[in-house]
């Protein structure tokens, strides 16, 4: 079996999979909601290969929305390790002096427009009025747009020692232990990791009412659904939220118990098995 994930791999694998004397199985993950414009893109998606993996339902609506053959398309989430998620240990708040009671709230992504960096800019300008909140912009960050956030947030007299750069981190497990509220503001998603690592880790969330975020959040129990755009309502989300730490602990737990009924590794082991079981049974 040869599964591929990227362009380059995905026609190197599907037509060597093809021309190969061996039978093999070729499927090709589709992990995102990019536009696929070409024929030839299209075409690939939808015959070259045996079946293609998809992270999620609306992934795989789009995917026929091209023209893919639904008995072609494997829902196949995205899962998380569950151990990884299991920290105590605090460090980034002592690597960043951030006092112990101190409510930390931030996201871990890409910050780009894409996955919300100006939505979270908005929110972190309206939650440092509380003296004891602190915001992180967890994970791949740019220096343009750093810079520019920066030099707003300084202009309009916030402040700045309160806000958090991060950068990418291996230790993902350590930084989400910090955090105390989880907030994914991006605009367009194939699934979402970072938001099943951060329920994995027993964190409130928050995310807009778009899918395929919404498909995973049941509003008000395991997190937290807002009208796209409604970033009022975001910030009086958060006020809630930092005020209530019986809420905050509740709606971690119905989190967790979430991703590790649906999206563990051990779902992920026994969905791929029923995918290849599938494909055997179309070759003979």
């Amino acid at each position: 079996m040869i599964i591929t994930h990227g362009s380059t791999d995905s026609w190197v694998g599907g037509i060597s999979a093809r021309l190969s004397s061996i039978k093999l199985i070729s499927l090709r993950e589709r992990h995102n909601l990019f536009p696929i414009r070409s024929s030839l893109s299209k075409w690939l998606h939808n015959s070259l290969f045996n079946g293609i993996l998809s992270i999620s339902d609306v992934v795989s609506e789009y995917l026929t929305s091209i023209g893919v053959k639904k008995n072609r398309i494997h829902h196949l989430p995205d899962s998380v390790n569950i151990k990884n998620f299991t920290h105590k240990n605090r460090s980034l708040r002592l690597e960043y002096n951030i006092p112990d009671n101190a409510i930390v709230i931030g996201s871990f992504t890409s910050l780009r427009p894409e996955k919300g960096v100006w939505d979270l800019f908005k929110l972190c300008k309206s939650v440092l009025h509380h003296p004891n909140v602190w915001f992180i912009f967890g994970g791949t960050k740019y220096t343009e747009i750093e810079q520019k956030i920066n030099h707003e947030l300084n202009t309009e007299g916030h402040d700045t020692t309160r806000v958090i750069w991060t950068g990418f981190r291996k230790d993902v497990g350590e930084v989400y232990a910090s955090f105390d509220i989880f907030v994914h503001l991006t605009h367009s998603e194939g699934m979402g990791t970072v938001l099943l690592e951060a329920m994995a880790s027993h964190l409130p969330v928050i995310v807009w009412d778009r899918r395929p975020m919404s498909d995973i959040i049941v509003n008000n129990s395991n997190g937290i659904c807002v009208p796209f755009g409604n970033h009022n309502k975001v910030v009086s989300t958060i006020d809630t939220l930092v005020h209530d730490k019986q809420l905050r602990d509740k709606m971690g737990d119905i989190g967790r118990s979430t991703v590790v009924k649906k999206y563990g590794d051990d779902s992920l082991k026994k969905r791929l098995k029923e995918i290849i079981d599938t494909q055997q049974l179309k070759q003979k």
